[in-house]
């Protein structure tokens, strides 16, 4: 603190996540990155997975989802036995993540959903809902498998901050998502108006929204 300037709580222990995936209606997503002249990878360009989505919509598959329970446990194993005697390893908690507006530019491209919204607005709310009732089923598949640990204290909080909390219960053990942080946010549509958010996304963040004890 003295010498960063950093309010951080460093941990007494090494934290790992458990491993988990989700594959958004079974696609596979591509970006082509542009370079600058030192070869880092900046901006990209969104290879489009739905390129009609009055048509596409239709035909898309269930998102695939799971986790790895055994692959987890070999994970805290191996830095066990790397750094054990130095910090113990705890498997911890940590906000749960949904970026919807994201996901759908992920999957067809900004100017795409930004047209869409004019041009095939009854489609768009279909893949909206489809996506958040898929995101759902993510998230019950994590407490099904008791994938998620209490988020009341010095655990990570997406986009830089931590769940320090008196309003969530703290107890070992796996939690339901009602008990623990969620986090949301919607940074694509910056350039509609509230209105149009109002109208074609904010129903579908409500929704999954409602799923958490706290949301950031």
């Amino acid at each position: 603190h003295d010498f960063i300037g950093d309010d951080r709580v460093v941990p007494g222990a090494f934290d790992i996540g458990w491993k988990t995936w989700f594959k958004l209606f079974d696609t596979d997503q591509r970006r082509t990155y542009s370079k600058d002249s030192k070869g880092r990878e900046l901006g990209y360009h969104v290879e489009p997975a739905l390129t009609n989505l009055a048509e596409d919509v239709n035909g898309l598959k269930p998102s695939t989802m799971g986790s790895d329970k055994a692959g987890t446990l070999a994970w805290k194993a191996f830095v066990e036995d790397a750094i054990g005697d130095i910090l113990p390893v705890r498997i911890a908690g940590r906000s749960s993540t949904h970026v919807l507006t994201q996901n759908v530019v992920d999957l067809m491209g900004m100017e795409a959903m930004m047209l869409a919204m004019m041009d095939a607005p009854e489609a768009l709310h279909l893949l909206m809902d489809k996506l958040t009732n898929d995101r759902i089923a993510y998230q019950r598949m994590l407490e099904n498998n008791g994938l998620l640990p209490s988020t009341t204290g010095n655990d990570w909080l997406c986009q830089g901050s931590f769940c320090f909390t008196r309003d969530l219960p703290a107890r070992t053990g796996a939690m339901r998502s009602s008990e623990t942080w969620g986090y949301l946010d919607s940074q694509e549509p910056v350039g509609i108006s509230a209105e149009m958010f109002r109208a074609f996304f904010w129903p579908y963040y409500r929704k999954l929204a409602g799923m958490f004890g706290l949301v950031s």
